[in-house]
């Protein structure tokens, strides 16, 4: 699956993430502002500068999509491949490559004093 992340037509089943992508980052998005109070700001300024853990990241495609609206991400992934991949998708565009990508669990992160805005956990 790890060389397929990108391609959205894939077969492997990383092509129907892509399709449902718009949905779940719409979701995601006014989820957030409603929480944070942000409802009366521009959709595309909405969660800019949130700070948002992905779990089980994959291949970044969700991360990327948070990142181009501005927030400020960390992608966590148990996988090493999938963490090579998203890295390297993510470093092709300058609004996606300050993404902290990392090789590690939710568990790990919970035992640090790291805080977040929010924490996304799909698909897992």
């Amino acid at each position: 699956i790890c060389s397929e992340w990108w391609n959205s037509s894939s077969s492997h089943g990383t092509g129907p993430l892509h399709a449902m992508n718009p949905v779940r980052v719409s979701f995601v998005r006014q989820q957030l502002a409603e929480r944070h109070d942000r409802l009366h700001l521009k959709p595309l300024q909405q969660i800019k500068g949130l700070s948002i853990l992905d779990v089980g990241c994959g291949g970044g495609l969700l991360s990327e999509a948070l990142a181009r609206l501005g927030a400020n991400m960390t992608s966590i992934d148990p996988s090493e491949e999938n963490i090579a991949v998203a890295r390297a998708h993510s470093n092709m565009s300058e609004s996606t490559k300050g993404i902290n990508y990392r090789v590690d669990r939710i568990e790990n992160i919970a035992q640090t004093t790291e805080k977040f805005d929010a924490v996304c956990a799909l698909e897992v």
